[in-house]
């Protein structure tokens, strides 16, 4: 979902010895046409088929029920306002006892003095009419696992990769166009039935 480069599952394809297809999914088509040379001459598994598919993840022309598994490895988070559409379209085109693999940034807590700075920091930069948008992708794992749970997903487990990079000393958010490099990044699997 919303692959880009494929980075997060090039790992999985050099690994694969059983007979699978992988559907890359990318709004762009440039990206799509690097994945398909890199992928058939740089990384090539005999196992592996690879279809490229260039769409909107938050409308893909797949069956529901169809897929065994999407993988996002920040695909979901790339999808910016559309996230949760991607997300829910997912849940959509997953069989019965599918899941989804994803990584996800959240923030350590509301009351979490170094999320609160970040947040501070983040918002005085923010452009006027985006600051709602912004403020949404700061969810905790109680909040995100909730979404979840809206979505239909029942069971999602996760693993903490790393936990948020502390609070700069200045008045200047550090990161120029990169609104989740310091949140907590996670690693969840959530399982449709």
């Amino acid at each position: 979902m919303a692959c880009g480069t494929g980075q997060g599952i090039k790992r999985q394809i050099e690994k694969i010895n059983w007979p699978v297809t992988i559907i890359m999914t990318d709004l762009s088509h440039r990206i799509l046409k690097w994945d398909k040379v890199f992928y058939s001459t740089e990384c090539k598994n005999p196992f592996v088929d690879m279809i490229y598919l260039a769409c909107d993840g938050s409308n893909l022309p797949v069956m529901s029920g169809s897929i065994d598994i999407v993988f996002s490895y920040a695909g979901y988070e790339s999808m910016q306002a559309k996230m949760m559409d991607g997300f829910r379209e997912s849940y959509r085109v997953i069989k019965s006892g599918g899941c989804t693999v994803y990584t996800k940034t959240l923030i350590e807590g509301r009351e979490n003095s170094n999320s609160e700075k970040r947040m501070k920091l983040l918002l005085s930069g923010v452009e006027k009419g985006e600051t709602e948008w912004v403020t949404d992708q700061f969810i905790d794992i109680e909040e995100w696992l909730t979404k979840c749970k809206n979505t239909g997903f029942k069971e999602n487990k996760f693993t903490k990769i790393y936990d948020e990079l502390p609070a700069p000393d200045s008045d200047i958010f550090p990161f120029e166009n990169e609104i989740t490099q310091w949140m907590a990044n996670y690693v969840f699997v959530s399982v449709k039935f």
